[in-house]
């Protein structure tokens, strides 16, 4: 699905708080977007400063698209509804330390790797394909380069509940 068709007024992401601004009664969240939404503390469902801090994982509905610099307006659920598709997406940042981290292990390894990852949703394969075209990205000059044979084995389990 395109990012296009994808962040939309209703849909539901997996988010982490990454700034609290009190003087705007507000906090920026990261749902894999291109920028971070905007947050009020009055769309927070049993809003606690104490429990909704930065770095806690909350469910968010887009209520508003990003338009222009702005990035999109949410709100926080307190659980989402029945049925109801939960994206949990990688962000340009989340990437970023992926790609930092996967080099870090290539260069502790002269012959394969393997990744495991548990995922808490249930988007495990694109995931999965994330992760595989980080690596195909990383690893291919280097392989082309030294033409050497390396392995990897890459494995993203979904666990539910």
């Amino acid at each position: 699905m395109s990012s296009d068709g994808l962040f939309v007024t209703g849909n539901l992401f997996k988010a982490r708080i990454t700034r609290i601004e009190p003087m705007l009664a507000a906090a920026f969240v990261d749902f894999g977007a291109e920028r971070y939404g905007y947050l009020p503390f009055s769309a927070i469902q049993d809003y606690d400063e104490r429990l909704h801090k930065e770095g806690t994982i909350i469910t968010v509905r887009i209520t508003a698209p990003e338009t222009g610099k702005k990035g999109a307006a949410v709100e926080a659920l307190k659980d989402a509804p029945n049925d109801a598709i939960v994206h949990e997406l990688y962000s340009p940042q989340q990437k970023n330390i992926l790609k930092t981290s996967i080099n870090y292990l290539l260069t502790l390894c002269m012959v394969g790797i393997i990744l495991y990852f548990i995922s808490g949703g249930t988007f495990a394969q694109e995931k999965q394909d994330d992760i595989r075209s980080i690596l195909i990205e990383e690893l291919d000059a280097p392989i082309r380069a030294e033409q050497t044979l390396f392995m990897i084995h890459l494995q993203v389990e979904a666990q539910y509940g």
